[in-house]
């Protein structure tokens, strides 16, 4: 993943544990903003290599039960190779969707869609603190993995946490199950 190559490229020892999103001071010590990393990252076409088996099939068998899965996803979208990846990389890794935005306004995109307009949003899931306070703060449930990043997300009613691939996909299963349009 991301801390795996970027260890590898900069050869400086970087903690796992950190609390920090995206690692901000620990990649300062390489002489490199965390921006700087990323995109270099994305230049390097590496975002093909994130997702989990076990993702992917907890998101295929909800897709396959009918479940309409838009992904939302921040990479850029003016930046044609991080697109052509992404679409080519949920391609080759099987992953069944319905539909793809990429915006780093992820909560303005939501709020203008049809599924918050007929309150149709089950529910998002994210590890990025910053969408995750976002989503919760206009009402809407999400699902968070524990992280060391994202640990000062504060408990809330709308904030379900989960540890691994089953979790997720229990809550999943509690959301669909109290889902009332």
């Amino acid at each position: 993943t991301f801390i795996t190559w970027i260890t590898r490229e900069t050869n400086v020892e970087l903690e796992h544990d950190d609390p920090q999103f995206y690692l901000v001071d620990q990649l300062a010590k390489t002489g490199k903003s965390a921006n700087e990393h990323f995109k270099y990252f994305i230049k390097q076409r590496l975002l093909r290599t994130l997702p989990t088996k076990q993702s992917i099939d907890v998101i295929n068998a909800f897709h396959d039960e009918g479940v309409w899965i838009h992904l939302v996803t921040a990479r850029p979208e003016d930046d044609v190779t991080c697109v052509h990846d992404t679409y080519k990389w949920l391609h080759d890794v099987g992953v069944k969707y319905d539909d793809i935005t990429f915006t780093h306004e992820k909560m303005t995109f939501a709020l203008g869609t049809q599924y918050h307009a007929h309150g149709a949003i089950i529910t998002c899931i994210e590890d990025s603190p910053t969408h995750v306070n976002s989503y919760i703060s206009h009402g809407l449930r999400c699902m968070m993995p524990v992280t060391a990043y994202n640990t000062d997300v504060s408990d809330c009613q709308l904030l379900t946490r989960y540890r691994d691939h089953q979790e997720l996909r229990t809550a999943i299963e509690l959301a669909l199950e109290q889902f009332v349009i």
